[in-house]
């Protein structure tokens, strides 16, 4: 018996060391934004379950226009996707003009709608200006240290841990991580249109500095509030950078709520902070590990380039349960954070099922200005 006991008391203590050294779950959780796009919101998913290690939660702030797109997205929260996710997946529905939106997930454990946010108003009128900025702002309150945004046309193409990023921030003191940048971005692929064609924007790699312990695969620079043409130096922007919780909450709160209905709060976000971020140092990677697909424009009045994919055509074929193909992507060089890409789709979990974009007619890609114009 006393052998036994010993033996026991040896196990126990070899198993407390163990614990004790195993690393806990990174204090970071995605918010992603998405509108009317059930197919590029799976898409996203899909990239980051298979590319990303270290969230500790994905929250999913989410509208639609019509009862045909909510049941896109009912379709998305009931897929394996969703039900086998490893990371738990929050449900943050605004109210729509068409009635209450379902609170009771229909998914796995692993998908839950919060207690106390998220709810739509029983008689949901048109949208509410401050719907979007009140789950934004009480999504952020039940984020732990640190948060990433995202928006539903990101795509991550590159492994990445988000415990190294969240590492680096605190080492460093950096102001937040990007990762969209890295040394091969030089341009904007969609700063512009010309005639329906995309034109592309130069733009010429910072200043990068050398940091004690920052790891070989990631970069340093800092911010030059007057560079107003390059993407290296937006002070805030949704697509996917890494910030501290607490300064988001607070920086956020004081934009003017008028303007704080979408994910474009982050013009007027970034233009508030610009100057008093000059000087601040940024991280990101030495090479980009998402890109930006932009298959419509949510805002029809934008100067920059989007393909007209109608977003009801898009509908359709995530029905058929098609998404888009990664594959293509992950050997492509990118020099911008945005590609002007058609890409194939492919159905879930089911091979050699990939549409080529030669196959989808061109009136099926007309743009629908009617519904852009509703947005």
């Amino acid at each position: 018996m006393g052998m036994q006991r010993l033996f026991l008391q040896a196990l126990m203590l070899l198993t407390t060391k163990l614990l004790v050294g195993m690393p806990a779950t990174p204090p970071i959780s995605l918010i992603v934004f998405s509108y009317d796009r059930p197919l590029q919101l799976y898409s996203f998913l899909h990239s980051l379950q298979k590319h990303t290690t270290g969230l500790q939660e994905i929250m999913v702030i989410y509208r639609t226009s019509t009862p045909e797109f909510q049941a896109g997205y009912e379709q998305l929260w009931q897929s394996a996707l969703i039900k086998q996710s490893r990371v738990p997946v929050r449900l943050f529905p605004q109210a729509t003009a068409f009635g209450p939106v379902s609170t009771t997930p229909r998914t796995a454990p692993n998908t839950k709608l919060p207690t106390n946010l998220g709810t739509p108003a029983p008689a949901a009128k048109a949208h509410l200006p401050n719907d979007f900025r009140n789950l934004t702002l009480k999504a952020l309150a039940q984020a732990p240290e640190y948060v990433v945004f995202a928006v539903d046309d990101n795509l991550v193409i590159r492994p990445v841990d988000f415990s190294a990023c969240v590492q680096a921030l605190a080492t460093t003191n950096a102001h937040s991580f990007s990762l969209r940048l890295g040394k091969n971005i030089r341009g904007s692929a969609v700063a512009g249109e010309l005639n329906g064609q995309p034109q592309f924007r130069h733009f010429g790699l910072p200043q990068f500095e050398t940091v004690p312990n920052l790891p070989a695969d990631m970069l340093a620079w800092r911010l030059d509030s007057t560079a107003t043409d390059s993407d290296w130096h937006y002070s805030c922007t949704v697509d996917m950078n890494i910030y501290r919780t607490k300064n988001v909450i607070q920086e956020l709160r004081t934009l003017n709520p008028t303007r704080f209905t979408s994910p474009r709060f982050e013009g007027d976000w970034g233009a508030q902070q610009r100057l008093r971020r000059h000087g601040q140092r940024y991280l990101c990677f030495t090479e980009s590990k998402i890109v930006n697909i932009p298959l419509n424009k949510v805002r029809p009045e934008s100067s920059c380039y989007a393909q007209n994919i109608d977003t009801k055509y898009l509908l359709q074929l995530f029905q058929q349960q098609y998404y888009i193909d990664l594959a293509p992507l992950e050997q492509l060089q990118i020099n911008s954070p945005h590609l002007a890409y058609v890409p194939t789709f492919v159905q879930f979990d089911i091979p050699n099922t990939r549409v080529a974009a030669a196959t989808i007619k061109t009136a099926e890609l007309k743009f629908d200005r009617e519904e852009a114009n509703r947005r």
